[in-house]
């Protein structure tokens, strides 16, 4: 889990410098994070992370737990839709939308 929340924070960082390379390079690393702790069926450990100071853990966090806890997942993307910052708020509104529409599997 630590990896996780460490991987999301490090995409933040590279955003915010403008450093694509290293912003994709967290995004494989957070991923591969997400798909180990599915495997072990421990992905309720990310719960907590839904209120996380980093909104980029947060948003990282409600994605991935669409499936697992639903109700504070959705909640926690709704709260983010009206972030105005790169990567949350239309993010956060397209993500919400895509789950609702049923396009988006975990």
């Amino acid at each position: 889990m630590i990896e996780f929340e460490n991987e999301c924070k490090k995409y933040d960082t590279a955003l915010e410098e403008g450093k694509i390379k290293y912003a994709n390079r967290a995004v494989h690393y957070i991923h591969k994070n997400y798909l180990i702790l599915k495997e072990q069926d421990r992905l309720h450990e990310l719960i907590p992370l839904l209120e996380n100071d980093s909104l980029h853990v947060r948003i990282w966090t409600a994605r991935y737990l669409l499936n697992v806890a639903t109700a504070q997942a959705e909640r926690t993307l709704k709260q983010l839709e009206n972030v105005r910052r790169p990567g949350i708020g239309l993010s956060a509104t397209v993500t919400l939308s895509e789950w609702k529409n049923g396009n988006l599997t975990f």
